[in-house]
């Protein structure tokens, strides 16, 4: 019977990952073998976590020295010495709020742990490989912070090449983060980034109402692509990134006047050529307080992106922009979009985006109005292999380009069989609700027969090169007229037999009525 102690470490390390810090101290005790294994593993990261009052440490996190009151290490360290520790176990080093953790008022630095931590890495006795640093501060940085360890550790990571050294970074106040000079942005491999955005083209009402709050709106607009525009200039090794707009107090107006700024920052972003991954917008539901900049900015992912999602507030030029861009090296595309809406705080006068203009009828109130339907006509990607559409993407179908899926699945060949049989579906069903839009759901089984036919002669196995969903909704609007007063006749000539008899539930004429939708159906 196999035991833990026979295990080589490769297979215990994620059996410990899933043990609470207690279970992995009790386990450590048992024998040597396990000691060796279990103690080099709880040392291997550590976090530090630090507020100003003792009371705000309630966190906690298993497998790992705990960010509990771990300022007390230097105590002991001081009493035992550093080599009856474990810190040369240390691989990685999570910070949180250092605006806290590194403020000269904290226990890190009153008790010189931080000090130490400094000591050991330039002593060599640390062999970090990585950091992970999340700042999840939207205010400016207090002017009491001491980020000399983070110095310290970027002179450390200077001597390091990418594979012996990385950083992850979580950050909700990124220019105030880059004028501390602390970060070497060369060896970033993940970045998070959450742009309050305020200011804007605010109506007057709209900042007086601020006013009243005692909220301060001032504009930060150009200072947040720039320094994204400095952090991605310099990340070389980038794989993944994922920037989060937060715009609730931000009201775009024309794009013309971003455009300098946007151009540098889209250089800046085609530079990342070991990216992988880039998320814009919230990672899980689309949001219309989500505005990257401007509704109408498409940012385009560099060519060896093969994960792209995108969840911000889009206008119509952007689904232009969208359709027009082949996403080379795209192979998992995700969108989650929300539309721009015509409220008055949220409309955007922009000329290149004309045809939500048009929507403005004079004298009529805008608010609460949403655009159109419109069609995208084509797309220019080629390679995907999955699409997903998250599923409040459809809780208005009039927020999207009516055939936007139809246009996926005849360009993209080689999505896999799960992702192009669902399209097929959805667009087979669009189809469907096109024919019984305004019509009685007694027509809902030949409107399927009819939707399908009209898929594969339009989108499948039929399709010719120059096909386009919009000509064949066309269509379905010329058959289903003919089917529907098809239909209405007969429906009529049935009720005109029946309506005496105040007997439409009996079996007799639900048998006549499904052989009269047979009937529909044999002649589609």
């Amino acid at each position: 019977m196999t035991s833990l102690s026979n295990l080589i470490p490769e297979l215990l390390d994620p059996i410990l990952f899933y043990l609470r810090k207690r279970d992995i101290l009790s386990l450590l005790r048992t024998c040597k073998y396990l000691h060796s294994v279990c103690l080099p593993y709880i040392w291997s990261r550590l976090t530090l976590y630090d507020t100003i009052t003792p009371d705000d440490d309630e966190f906690s996190i298993y497998n790992e020295l705990s960010k509990h009151r771990v300022w007390r290490l230097a105590d002991t360290t001081d009493e035992f010495g550093v080599d009856a520790l474990g810190y040369k176990y240390i691989k990685k080093i999570k910070i949180l709020a250092p605006e806290t953790t590194f403020s000269i008022k904290s226990r890190t630095v009153k008790n010189g742990f931080q000090r130490l931590l400094e000591d050991l890495i330039e002593s060599g006795k640390i062999n970090l490989r990585e950091v992970a640093l999340r700042d999840a501060n939207k205010y400016p940085i207090p002017p009491d912070v001491d980020f000399s360890l983070l110095h310290r550790i970027k002179k450390y990571s200077e001597s390091k090449s990418p594979g012996e050294f990385s950083m992850t970074l979580h950050t909700e106040s990124l220019p105030p983060l880059l004028r501390t000079g602390a970060l070497n942005l060369t060896v970033l491999t993940k970045l998070r980034v959450v742009h309050h955005l305020q200011g804007g083209t605010f109506s007057e009402e709209w900042r007086e109402f601020h006013e009243s709050l005692s909220i301060h709106i001032e504009d930060n607009i150009i200072d947040e692509i720039e320094a994204l525009t400095q952090l991605l200039s310099g990340a070389v090794n980038l794989k993944e990134l994922w920037i989060r707009p937060e715009s609730r107090r931000y009201e775009p107006g024309s794009i013309h006047s971003l455009t300098e700024p946007l151009k540098g920052l889209q250089t800046a972003l085609d530079g990342l050529k070991r990216l992988e991954k880039l998320v814009i917008g919230p990672a899980t539901y689309p949001s219309d307080s989500a505005v990257f900049f401007h509704p109408s900015f498409f940012i385009a992912p560099p060519e060896n992106c093969k994960t792209l999602q995108y969840g911000c507030t889009a206008s119509i030029a952007w689904w232009r922009k969208f359709a027009a861009h082949p996403l080379p090296g795209v192979e998992n595309l995700r969108l989650g979009l929300s539309p721009m809406t015509l409220i008055g705080n949220r409309w955007v006068d922009d000329k290149e985006d004309e045809e939500v203009l048009q929507q403005l009828i004079p004298g009529e109130s805008i608010s609460g109005r949403w655009r159109t339907k419109f069609y995208i006509g084509d797309v220019a990607v080629r390679g995907l292999k999955k699409f997903t559409l998250d599923p409040e993407y459809y809780i208005d179908e009039a927020t999207d380009p009516m055939d936007l899926e139809a246009c996926i699945y005849r360009r993209n060949k080689g999505l896999n069989e799960a992702h192009r049989k669902k399209i097929k579906d959805e667009v087979i069903s669009g189809f469907r609700r096109q024919i019984l839009d305004g019509f009685s759901v007694g027509m809902a089984r030949c409107a399927r027969r009819i939707a399908t036919r009209h898929f594969e002669d339009w989108m499948g196995r039929n399709a010719i090169e120059e096909a386009s969903a919009e000509r064949c909704f066309e269509e379905l609007n010329l058959e289903k007229e003919k089917h529907v007063v098809e239909f209405t006749k007969l429906l009529s000539s049935w009720a005109e037999r029946n309506i005496d008899k105040f007997h439409f539930y009996s079996k007799k004429n639900q048998d006549e009525l499904k052989l009269l939708e047979g009937f529909i159906e044999d002649d589609v």
